[in-house]
Order: structure tokens, then sequence, then C-alpha cells
């Protein structure tokens, strides 16, 4: 059985047999006496550690036993520093006055270095074509990415924000845009990625061994525009973190402002909702992910781009990008499944057509006086309008409706009715919010959905007289008003249960009496889920005919 030990070369574990430990610990000893009093001899030391590092995983895993015959390949390609002392001795015999380690290199660099053209996979926003190029023409990449995005940003809201016209918007930048797509694909399919140190190595042009430690640390220039990219980074880290902290501070504005004002939030209002409890977790989570991950993307890239931070290895980003891109993806399946209609299951499945009596004149739209109690649990209404009155939004009464408008929006606060005439048409859902207070519950009371229309009324025209001004146009008063109401039902993603049919309770909400109909509400609590059913109502009136819409008592 072979000895093998597990050592640090280059901050990374290997495990290397007895003999290709000796071997390497006599040449890393020879380098650090070397190196030992010479300008910047410690960090020229750990930069050909790691590139040692470098090059025993080129094609090998950690795992993988390193072998003498791998350590002496590695030795061959680093070279060794007596060679650079010889060299130096040869020079000086010449006449050169030069002793230091830079004399004897040049001695042994007969042939220099040829660039490649790699794509950089460790420092790519895409496929690593522009780090690639950067490489290759010595500059800093964040400049070709900032053309980029100009570029970028000038075809998509140019004509609308920069108001982009004429020549430059309509064929300049579009041919830009196409050329520049076009190119990084091509190069994207056609130049191979850099991964192996060696590889890595012709990117730059630079030689893998004790030479190209020697150089790094001799030619240690920035490349030209760096303080282009520098600046931008910066302003863009500067941004980022903005944007993150105001989706943090927007997301909790929201939360707590629809909690302190309707009593829920968007999360806890999945709640009220008859639905299976699996579900609804996972509505939650994603709802949650959805909002938060994007704002902590932003943090994420403004804090790296700031302080210039690298990119770790698990590549965060692109795991939240993943994440944030399922939880929409579920989420939008989800609502999408939750508010589809469904005939028969789950789908509006009940019509009532109802004919007045005979004809009224007047027709009573009442909205029935909401409970006090439900379930034992305790309501009190007057926390909603007690809320809005503080916000100085005197109109907002009783009543909030989906659009915001209310019955007598148009009339004075003193007066509780709304008048439908000939001229005008109605159509609205109004849905009352209480808030939670101590001892009390929220609850929400929803109101059948009402829509007031008109039907001409036949006209009798008097023959008697030739006369124009003695044609005489009455009314029809045989025609009668007709209330349609429709009961449909949505899943909430229960679909595969057998629903009951709850049309004749749900109808029960609307009571016609003469001319009299009251509007009912469901009354929606925690305990009582809303369970999709809703109730729509479509009153249809001659055109002779008014109706009056009043307020709760």
């Amino acid at each position: 059985m072979e000895e093998a030990l597990k050592v640090s070369i280059g901050g990374v574990s290997f495990i290397i047999n007895k003999e290709g430990f000796s071997r390497l610990d006599s040449y890393l000893r020879g380098i650090e006496k070397y190196y030992a009093n010479r300008p910047g001899g410690k960090e020229i030391v750990d930069d050909i550690e790691s590139r040692i590092a470098e090059l025993l995983l080129e094609k090998h895993t950690k795992e993988d036993v390193v072998t003498l015959e791998r350590v002496e390949k590695v030795i061959d390609l680093m070279g060794s520093p007596n060679q650079f002392e010889d060299s130096q001795e040869e020079d000086n015999r010449g006449g050169n006055d030069a002793g230091d380690f830079a004399s004897g290199q040049a001695a042994v660099n007969v042939q220099p270095i040829k660039k490649r053209l790699y794509r950089d996979p460790s420092d790519r926003m895409i496929g690593g074509v522009c780090s690639g190029l950067a490489h290759y023409f010595k500059f800093d990449p964040s400049v070709l990415r900032i053309i980029l995005a100009v570029i970028l940003a000038f075809q998509f809201i140019g004509r609308g924000f920069f108001h982009l016209h004429g020549f430059f918007g309509y064929h300049v930048i579009p041919s830009l845009f196409s050329f520049c797509v076009v190119g990084y694909i091509i190069l994207w399919i056609v130049v191979p990625s850099a991964k192996t140190y060696s590889q890595k190595c012709l990117m730059s042009g630079t030689d893998p061994g004790i030479r190209g430690a020697e150089e790094n640390y001799a030619n240690q220039t920035r490349p030209a525009g760096w303080w282009l990219g520098r600046l931008i980074k910066v302003l863009l880290g500067l941004f980022f973190i903005f944007i993150g902290l105001c989706g943090f501070a927007f997301a909790a504005a929201l939360l707590i402002g629809s909690d302190s004002l309707f009593g829920v939030n968007p999360v806890n209002a999945l709640s009220f909702l008859q639905m299976s409890p699996w579900l609804r977790i996972l509505i939650k989570v994603t709802f949650v992910l959805s909002v938060i991950i994007p704002c902590l993307v932003f943090l994420y890239l403004g804090i790296r781009w700031l302080f210039n931070l690298k990119r770790p290895k698990y590549r965060p980003g692109l795991i939240m990008f993943l994440v944030w891109l399922v939880a929409i993806i579920t989420g939008s399946i989800l609502a999408g499944s939750s508010s589809e209609l469904w005939p028969g299951s789950g789908g509006r499945y009940s019509y009532v057509s109802k004919e007045f009596p005979k004809h009224y004149d007047t027709l009573y739209v009442k909205y029935a006086a909401l409970p006090e109690s439900l379930d034992g649990e305790a309501l009190k209404w007057e926390k909603m309008r007690d809320r809005f009155s503080r916000m100085g939004n005197q109109k907002a009464g009783l009543y909030v409706s989906w659009n915001g408008n209310r019955l007598d929006k148009d009339d004075d606060s003193e007066k509780c009715s709304y008048v439908v005439d000939s001229e005008d048409y109605y159509d609205r859902e109004y849905y009352l919010f209480v808030s939670k207070g101590r001892n009390l519950k929220t609850a929400y009371a929803i109101y059948p959905r009402l829509e007031i229309d008109h039907k001409s009324s036949s006209t009798i025209v008097d023959d008697s007289t030739a006369a124009a001004d003695a044609l005489k146009v009455v009314r029809d008063t045989t025609i009668k008003a007709e209330m349609e109401i429709s009961v449909g039902r949505i899943s909430f993603l229960d679909r595969w249960k057998v629903f009951e049919d709850k049309s004749e309770n749900a109808q029960a909400l609307v009571e016609i009496k003469d001319s009299l109909i009251t509007l009912h509400p469901v009354v929606v609590t925690k305990k009582n889920k809303f369970d999709g059913t809703y109730v729509s109502t479509r009153l249809c009136i001659p055109d002779s005919s008014v109706v009056v819409i009043s307020n709760p008592e």
C-alpha cells in the first residue's frame, strides 16, 4: 500500500504520495530561497503556488492522488530558478551589469507567448465574450459592456424615452443592435471557452510558469479604460443598492399600509379563501419570493460592484434568478388556474330571469343592512368609515367599491341615494372592508354586482289628424322590467372536488318584492371563508322608468 499525505498548495487541499511530496517540497523550498531577498518575493511565491495548484487541477480533481509523474510535469512547465541563475551568469560574463532576476529571465525568454482568443467563463455576464475580447486586446471588459448596454437601451426605450426618430432612430440604432447581437452570438458559438489553466494563460498572453509570475509582479498595469469601468460599476452599484432598498421599503409599506387600512395584507388575504391549505401556503411562498428576490438581487449586485468583490463560485445571483423564475412561473400558473371559470365544476352555471308583475314608473334598489355578528364573531363596520375620515376623505362613507366610487358620490353627504334614469347606465361591484380592532374580527361584505340597462318602449302614433304637431307619442306601459340573476363559481384550484350547487342560496341574496329589490351581502371571515361563489344581477328597465339606489340603513 502506497503512503499518501494530505497537503495544502495555494489554498487547495491535495492528496499526494510520499515521493511526489518530497519532490514538490524540495522544489518549493528552492523557490522560496531564491525569492527570499528579492523585491516582492512573497507575492511571487504565493502566485507560483497558486499556479502549481491550477496546473495540478487542470485535468484532475482534488480527490485524485498526485503522483511523482504529475509533479515532474508541473515542474517542467513551471521552470527552475537555476535556469535564471545560469542565464544571469552568462550575461555577467558577457559584460552585462544587470544582476537582477529580470535580466536572467530575459535570456530564457527565447519565444514570446502567443495570445489566443478565448471566452472567459470566470468573468462573464452571459457567455464571457466581452471579457475574452478584453483580455485579448488588453482593456477593461466593463467598457465594452457599457457600450452594448447603451445600444440595447437606445433600441428598446430610445424612441419613447429619448425621442430618437429619423435616420438615426430607425436605421443606425437598429443596425448597430442587430450587428452586436448577431456578432455576440457568432463569437459565443465559434470562440472556445478558457476552461483549463493553460488556456487562461494563453487568453491573456502570459506564461503559466515562474516567468509569468515574475511578469505579473513586474508589470502590474491596469487595462485601458479601467477607470471608466470602475466609475460605472460604482455608480451602478449605488443605483442598484438604492433600487433594492426602495423595493424592500415599498413591499413593507404595502404590507403595513394595507394591513392598517383594510385589516389584512395581500399575503394574509389568501387565508379568507376556501382552498387547500398546502396550495394556500404555496401561493403565499411564491408571492413573497417573487417580491423579495428581485430586491435581494439588486442589493447583491450593488454591493459586489460598489466594493469590486469577486463573484463566488456557487453563483448566488444565478441561483436567486432561477428561484425567482420558478416562483413567477408557479405563481402565474396557480393564479391563472384559480381564476379560470370552468363550466359545470367551477364556472357560471346558473341563470334565473324574473319579470316584475307589472310596469313600475319607479324601482327601488336597497343594499341590506349589515349583520353585527357572524358565527359568534363580533363585527364593527364603522371602523372602515372612521379610518377614511381620519385620512381626510370625508366622502368615502361606509362603502368602498372596487373602482373607488360610492353610491352617492355625486350627491351631498347628507343624501344616500342615486337615481338612474333613461339616460344613465349603472354597473358596479361593492365591497365593504372592516379593520381588525380589539376583540373584533376582520371581515368583508360582498354585495351582488348590479348592472342597470334599458330597453326601448314602443310608441303609439295617433293618426286621427294629419297635422304634424298633432302627432302623439306615448310610452307602452305594458313593457315590464326584468331582472336576470346569474350565479358563478371560481374553483380556487379545487376543481377536482365535486362542488355543491349553491345557486339557490346565492340567488336568495337578491330579494324582489313588488318594486323593491334588496341586495344582501355575503360576509367573509377566516371562519366563513369565501368559496368563490359570486352573484351578478342585470336589471333591464323600460325607458319610462327610473331606479333609485339607496345605501344600507
